[in-house]
Order: C-alpha cells, then sequence, then structure tokens
C-alpha cells in the first residue's frame, strides 16, 4: 500500500477534517461528537469512545471497521483508493456521495486524485532524464529559457546562508540542490523519479560532496525514505515540480511541507502558475513547457498564495512570465 495520501480515506474523506478523529486531542470537540450520537440514538456512547486513526491505520481502532467501502475497496479488491477501481464512480459510492456535503466533497477529492497518477508522472521522468540533460546544454548555448530563468530566480529568492538546511522537493538530477551544498550547511533533495535520483547522486560523488543527499520522496510524502523532522530545515524549494499536483493535493502538500520547516523559515515555489487565462497564450505552452493537462495541472496564482496565507505565512509573488512566476513563502 502506498504511503502517500495517509490521511485521505479510501472514500476520499479527508481525516483531517473528521471530528472523530480529532476529537481524542480536544476533549470538548469530543463531547460534541457524543452529544450529537445522543441525538442518533446512540445513548450509550461515551467521551473516550470517540476515537479513529483512519483507514491507513490498525482496523481496530477504526471507528467504522465494518465500513461498506473499506470492505469493498480494501478488503475485497486489494485498492488503496476507491477511484483505482475500474467501476469508479460506481452507483453506490454516488449514492453515498448524495448523503452529504462532506461525502460528496470526498468524492470530489476523489476523481481529483484520479487525474493524477504519481506513478506515470516519475515514470515520464525516468525516461527523459537523459534527454533533459540535452537540452538544458542546448538551451545553455542560445539563452535561459523560461524554467531555467524561474528556477534562478526562485535559487537567489532563497537567500541562503552557511547555517541552512535546505530541502529540495522535486530535485531532478539535483542541479539546484548540489549548488546549495556549496552555501548551505546540509542539502535533501528528494524525487519520485529513481533515475533521477541515481544521476544526481552520481553528481554529487564526483564533486565530493559531502553534506548532500538525495533520497525518494514526493511532495505528498517527502519523508517516505528518510525522516526529515530532526533535520531541522530552514528553507525549501520546488521549482517546476508543484504543478504536476491537482489542487487538493496542492494544498494537503504544502501544509506537509510547512510542518517541516522550522521557524523562521522560507519556502520558494518557481513553477508553472497562472496570472492571466492560459487559453489566450496556448501559443507559449510550449515555451513555458506546459502540456495542457496531460500530466501538468497548473493553479491560479491566487489559489497557490491563499493556500500559504491561510497557513499565516507572509507571501510575496514575482511574475516570469503570464503562465510562470515565483512565489516568496515567509513562515515567522
Amino acid at each position: 500500500m502506498n504511503k502517500h495520501n495517509q490521511l485521505v480515506g479510501a472514500c476520499g474523506l479527508d481525516c483531517k477534517e473528521c471530528d472523530i478523529f480529532r476529537a481524542p486531542d480536544n476533549p470538548e470537540l469530543a463531547h460534541q461528537v457524543v452529544d450529537w450520537l445522543k441525538t442518533q440514538g446512540a445513548t450509550e456512547v461515551r467521551p473516550q469512545d470517540i476515537h479513529c486513526v483512519g483507514c491507513k491505520g490498525d482496523r481496530a481502532k477504526h471507528w467504522s471497521p465494518d465500513c461498506w467501502i473499506l470492505r469493498c475497496c480494501v478488503d475485497k479488491k486489494g485498492l488503496e483508493f476507491c477511484y483505482q477501481c475500474q467501476a469508479f464512480p460506481c452507483h453506490k459510492l454516488n449514492e453515498w456521495a448524495e448523503g452529504g456535503e462532506s461525502y460528496g466533497e470526498a468524492v470530489s477529492r476523489l476523481k481529483e486524485m484520479k487525474t493524477y497518477d504519481r506513478e506515470r508522472v516519475a515514470q515520464l521522468f525516468d525516461n527523459v532524464t537523459d534527454a533533459k540533460s540535452v537540452t538544458r546544454e542546448y538551451t545553455a548555448r542560445l539563452g535561459q529559457s523560461i524554467p531555467q530563468l524561474a528556477g534562478e530566480v526562485a535559487f537567489q529568492k532563497l537567500e541562503l546562508g552557511h547555517e541552512d538546511v535546505l530541502l529540495d522537493v522535486g530535485t531532478g538530477t539535483g542541479d539546484k540542490a548540489i549548488a546549495a551544498a556549496g552555501i548551505c550547511r546540509q542539502v535533501i533533495g528528494i524525487d519520485v523519479s529513481k533515475r533521477s535520483l541515481e544521476r544526481a547522486r552520481t553528481k554529487a560523488e564526483r564533486q565530493s560532496l559531502g553534506n548532500v543527499i538525495f533520497v525518494y520522496g514526493g511532495f505528498e510524502d517527502p519523508c517516505a525514505e528518510l525522516n526529515l523532522a530532526p533535520y531541522g530545515i530552514t528553507k525549501i524549494l520546488a521549482v517546476y515540480s508543484l504543478h504536476h499536483l491537482p489542487d487538493q493535493l496542492k494544498k494537503q502538500s504544502l501544509i506537509t511541507l510547512a510542518g517541516l520547516l522550522h521557524r523562521p523559515g522560507r519556502m520558494v515555489i518557481g513553477d508553472i502558475m497562472f496570472f492571466e487565462d492560459p487559453n489566450e497564450h496556448r501559443a507559449e505552452f510550449e515555451e513555458v513547457h506546459y502540456d495542457a493537462g496531460d500530466t501538468d495541472f497548473p493553479s491560479r496564482v491566487e489559489y497557490l498564495t491563499d493556500c500559504l496565507e491561510q497557513m499565516g505565512a507572509i507571501v510575496h509573488v514575482e511574475q516570469i512570465h503570464p503562465l510562470v512566476g515565483v512565489i516568496v513563502t515567509d513562515f515567522v
């Protein structure tokens, strides 16, 4: 079972938003849940009975271990999420979605997740790693491309210092991480493309860099291979990688990354993001390396800034192109 989306149930419900999941850490909320359950006829329930560890945890500690969706999706078909089923969305799931606003949102979340196939993205980058290195050499001779410019501006906006610990998300073949290793105390590059990581490690070894680590990990599960919490990360960089996630996963991933960031800390995103209607710039899609929705799901810049500001961050945006920008986010 994949480690990503650990707090999203098979049905698409977000455990972080569930009162029952949150109740053990919030006694007042636990009493509110008990009061509501009593109106539904559960007269014997107590606050200490309100607990759940989610679909990915111990089934014995699940609030609804006999959930029909769990039995169908996980037990019977061996899947992680309903959207992975050939029958998705089935009639029964659609009927369930009509039972409440949160259920409808859950199925919408599953539909969005279905559009994003991380394994497909990883395979894409595995296949084009060599081609991308050739492209970089070619564009270097002709002048900077838009993605290169966005990456350079984003790197500069990090304002790295000798005591910084940098997390480079979507590091690719490690160019930015290796450049940062000459400045920072520690650099960690993560990516979902194992072939890219192999090349990054080879580059680092050739330069005898002892302060850079390349490990498997993505936006949804940055700690998939290495627990990053003890490293005291002070800066996070994401260049031309976040746009592969649909909006809801972007928001969840930004929250996860912000949780790893030591305060005060800075997160810089250089990526495809819409400042204007993308349909008015279709002739420029190739220039900014946008595939029009095949594996790319850029957000409007307002959506990204709203997500970050809701976390209490100070946000500054620099436009590179009508479809590309750099977001500098400070957490204090």
